[in-house]
């Protein structure tokens, strides 16, 4: 390969996209596509795992397509995603539910019962704060997987790992693991601020389980590579790079 060129993935809030970049910057082309999202009540906010992985294998054909380079010529893929965001797997990899989107405030229900743990345990929601660098709030997936394990409890048992979308795609690119970055650890509500691991005695208080939670890696960090069947999918070349990215705080289409 000649290393001309990176590609990012992102599963945004919208849509999925794929970009381009010459290694000094340059947006060399891109590709969007819309996700079909559900809003089957007042605050729920839905999406399909398998409809962002399908779109974004589209975005990721149509980016090489439009913009013309070698394939060969692709240095790595990396991702990115919508923070506040997860979907639980089973051990075979199967999705459970649909997508928790960040927008989703089905949570909010959670909160009193979220203060009621704490003060059980002598702590308050500033407690909370200090230690986590996140205030109680229906926005963060906390909320939604405590919601989650009270209405689903059969299924939140089924449960290997919650992902982001960022692990889900890594996972569908090619990589053997769901791998997720430490980069958006901290949404998780139950991560210690300063040294950006799983808080036992957290966990321990809200009733989950650390294991059910998502391994976490640096950015930058190699897990993979594309494999033969998503480079039929895609157009990359089979064996390029998987690389751990970032999350954003938001995904809008541009114009």
């Amino acid at each position: 390969m000649a290393n001309k060129y990176v590609i990012g993935v992102d599963a945004g809030t919208m849509g999925a996209r794929t970009v381009i970049f010459d290694l000094q910057g340059k947006e060399i082309g891109s590709a969007y596509h819309e996700t079909p999202t559900r809003y089957p009540k007042p605050g729920w906010v839905e999406q399909e795992a398998e409809d962002v992985i399908k779109l974004a294998y589209q975005s990721t054909a149509d980016a090489i397509k439009k913009s013309g380079i070698d394939p060969k010529d692709i240095a790595s893929v990396s991702f990115t995603n919508m923070r506040s965001t997860f979907v639980p797997v089973d051990k075979d990899g199967k999705f459970l539910t649909h997508i928790f989107i960040w927008q989703d405030l089905r949570g909010t229900e959670m909160l009193p019962w979220m203060r009621e743990r704490l003060a059980a345990n002598g702590m308050t929601e500033m407690d909370l704060y200090k230690i986590t660098g996140f205030p109680i709030g229906a926005v963060w997936p906390s909320s939604k997987v405590y919601w989650f394990k009270k209405h689903h409890p059969a299924l939140y048992e089924k449960t290997y790992k919650m992902i982001t979308p960022q692990a889900m795609l890594i996972k569908a690119y090619g990589a053997d693991d769901w791998y997720d970055d430490d980069d958006d650890a901290g949404w998780w509500q139950i991560v210690n601020a300063d040294t950006i691991e799983y808080d036992h005695n957290l966990a321990k208080i809200f009733g989950v389980d650390v294991e059910k939670y998502p391994k976490n890696y640096r950015p930058g960090t190699r897990v993979g590579a594309v494999t033969a069947e998503v480079a039929k999918k895609t157009g990359l070349v089979e064996g390029t790079p998987l690389v751990v990215g970032a999350a954003t705080s938001s995904a809008v289409p541009s114009a």
